[in-house]
């Protein structure tokens, strides 16, 4: 892996460990969020939104890979083994491909009117730095990780299971928000009728199974691999010419 790769986590990891206490932290008491309900409502369910929740797994991440880092210094081979197994899987399955899913949506729909997503008024309380911390700078932290590190492919199957009940346990959040407290988290929400949001919540899952592929897809391009699955298929492949 060698000193580019614990550079790189160390100083993500910082980073992330920032932003994160500037988004639920840093404004907690600001007397803005009594003035405005859109910034009283981010300071009321700030680890309610899908780009918190993509951003803490990408902070999980990088705190794995460093204690993975440490542990390789010590020298303890098999726990040293099943966390970047842990870490991989992290990083391939659902912190890459929602990273990409929450810079997409997010810029799409703040392309369009970023009333619909990002209000003008959270920039009061959001430093642009931290925005684009959280909705750029995430992908590009993703990518670059990518290049450096040689990650192991989980199976497909595997990757599907564990993004789809991500997005699964995300949506019962959002939803379940409204249900209790009649407040849409994504103003985009309040402008669609049901069937809408229900399709709209259909084509992020979409995107995300997409984003997952070009993710195995990028990384296998990138270090001249099988993503796990294929490789099962060419052996077999290989076998039947054989008879």
């Amino acid at each position: 892996m060698g000193s580019a790769g614990v550079i790189l986590h160390v100083s993500l990891l910082v980073l992330y460990a920032y932003v994160t206490y500037v988004l639920h932290y840093g404004n907690k008491d600001n007397p803005l969020n009594k003035q405005h309900k859109a910034l009283e409502v981010l300071g009321k369910f700030s680890l309610r939104y899908l780009t918190n929740w993509t951003f803490g797994v990408q902070l999980i991440y990088f705190a794995i890979s460093v204690l993975g880092h440490l542990i390789g210094v010590i020298g303890a081979s098999r726990l040293k083994t099943k966390i970047h197994n842990a870490s991989d899987y992290i990083f391939m399955s659902i912190a890459t491909p929602m990273a990409l899913v929450v810079s997409i949506v997010f810029w799409v729909l703040y392309a369009i009117d970023r009333e619909l997503v990002f209000p003008k008024v959270l920039d009061l309380v959001i430093p642009v730095w931290v925005n684009q911390s959280i909705h750029s700078i995430n992908s590009v932290c993703a990518i670059l990780d990518m290049f450096i590190i040689n990650h192991k492919v989980p199976p497909g199957s595997s990757s599907v299971t564990g993004l789809l009940m991500y997005l699964l346990t995300y949506s019962v959040c959002l939803f379940g928000t409204y249900f209790q407290t009649g407040i849409w988290l994504y103003p985009v929400l309040k402008e669609l009728n049901w069937p809408m949001r229900i399709g709209f919540a259909l084509a992020t899952s979409v995107l995300a199974l997409m984003t997952l592929g070009f993710t195995r897809v990028l990384n296998s391009m990138i270090w001249d691999k099988t993503p796990a699955g294929g490789a099962e298929k060419k052996k077999k492949a290989s076998k039947q010419k054989k008879k």
